[in-house]
């Protein structure tokens, strides 16, 4: 799956969904870092995207940087307080 999101990822380079999958399984090998550089290009695709906002949060989280946490949460919040898992 890592390699089809990142061919996806370079055929679509604005496609959020593409950006996200390599989040997802970045953070799941425990690649934290690449985790947070994919999820931050899926959030500049779609500025409102709360899966990268809430994904984002849990990383600074898991790291310990409740700033960054809550700022990421803060945004999910403002942006889409329709959502109900922000």
């Amino acid at each position: 799956a890592s390699g089809l999101f990142a061919r996806a990822s370079r055929l679509a380079p604005h496609s959020k969904e593409a950006w996200l999958g390599r989040g997802a399984l970045a953070q799941d090998e425990g690649d934290l870092e690449s985790a947070s550089l994919h999820l931050s290009r899926a959030l500049r695709e779609e500025a409102c995207c709360w899966r990268a906002g809430i994904n984002l949060g849990n990383l600074a989280a898991m790291r310990g940087d409740l700033t960054s946490a809550a700022r990421a949460y803060r945004h999910v919040l403002r942006c889409t307080p329709h959502v109900p898992q922000a």
